[in-house]
């Protein structure tokens, strides 16, 4: 029970963190206009827009279906269209049950489309396991991954939580906040990188770590099934419950790549060296992989395999230079 108290109130301060993360890098408008033949106008998103009916997603009501008849006009992006006479409707059997949609599924498909129209995905994954007998050891990891991907701009932005304790006793209570953007320059395989990352750590030499650190980047590679990238820039790395609460200017270089082999893998790699400008021999570096298999299409359902090593060569006396976190489990992606 001990456990589950430390958990439940440690997941509650995690999850608030989580949402106004979450809040504060999701931006979507609704900025369509469906004006009615009756006078009304109604504001959203159009999704679909046919010769029978528009369907448009509303930010209150969710998605909704207006017969062509009753349109005088739409506004897109400034553009108006005038509504199409309405098509014949076509006669024949009514579908098999199990293939209408219910009202949910197309609330969710149609804020999916909205926001893949945007550039943005996301995923959410999640892991936990239980051992019982010599050793009595539970352990949790949370994952939100937000990004949004357009011709010149790349925004990145991810939140880990890990969870462990063994025998009643805590081994692990780490969190860990990333961003990412990557500002591309017009008709080059340059671009200019900003990156953040906030790490709360019980069990290392420092409490709290925020480190910001900018610079360029080259596209070495880029294909539709392959793609990596090499970045290098300046910055400064800041520590609250250490020896030393200064703030240190330290150079970032590293590299990263993603490669789909087949239509449900997708293996993705990420290794960054981080040292002190004013005495190299204080560095480390932070190096993940990622192995993602679908496991449904309909859903967006996959199996995750994570690894993420992180070194450090000045520690407490005690303290392990090295850590490793090996997780799987469930992605959902929206």
């Amino acid at each position: 029970m001990r456990f589950y108290k430390r958990f439940f109130g440690q997941f509650d301060t995690v999850f608030c963190m989580g949402c106004v993360f979450i809040i504060a890098t999701v931006s979507l408008s609704y900025a369509d206009e469906v004006t009615l033949k009756s006078g009304d106008v109604i504001h959203g998103k159009v999704i679909i827009q046919d010769a029978n009916s528009v369907l448009l997603e509303h930010a209150d009501l969710g998605p909704i279906t207006i017969p062509s008849d009753k349109v005088a006009s739409v506004l897109i992006s400034d553009e108006i269209i005038q509504a199409d006479e309405p098509a014949e409707p076509e006669t024949g059997p009514p579908a098999p049950s199990h293939l209408v949609k219910e009202p949910e599924f197309d609330k969710l498909k149609a804020f999916s489309a909205r926001a893949k129209e945007k550039g943005w995905s996301s995923s959410i994954n999640a892991s936990l396991t239980s051992e019982t007998g010599n050793t009595d050891e539970r352990s949790f990891r949370m994952g939100f991954k937000l990004g949004r991907e357009l011709s010149n701009m790349k925004f990145v932005s991810d939140l880990a939580y890990y969870n462990k304790e063994s025998d009643g006793e805590k081994t692990d209570d780490k969190l860990s906040i990333g961003l990412l953007r990557d500002q591309s320059f017009e008709n080059s395989d340059w671009f200019f990188f900003m990156m953040g990352r906030y790490d709360y750590d019980v069990f290392e030499s420092w409490r709290h770590r925020v480190g910001l650190h900018a610079g360029p980047g080259y596209k070495l590679i880029q294909k539709p099934d392959f793609w990596m990238d090499l970045r290098a820039g300046p910055g400064v790395r800041k520590e609250w419950g250490s020896d030393n609460t200064d703030p240190k200017f330290e150079g970032v270089a590293g590299t990263s790549f993603e490669w789909k082999p087949t239509a449900r893998q997708t293996y993705s790699f990420s290794t960054l060296f981080y040292a002190a400008i004013s005495d190299f021999s204080d560095n480390r570096t932070r190096t993940t992989f990622d192995w993602d298999y679908l496991l449904s299409d309909e859903i967006n359902l996959s199996f995750v395999l994570g690894i993420l090593h992180e070194y450090q060569s000045v520690v407490d006396p005690g303290k392990d230079k090295n850590d490793t976190r090996i997780h799987t489990g469930i992605r959902y992606k929206f």
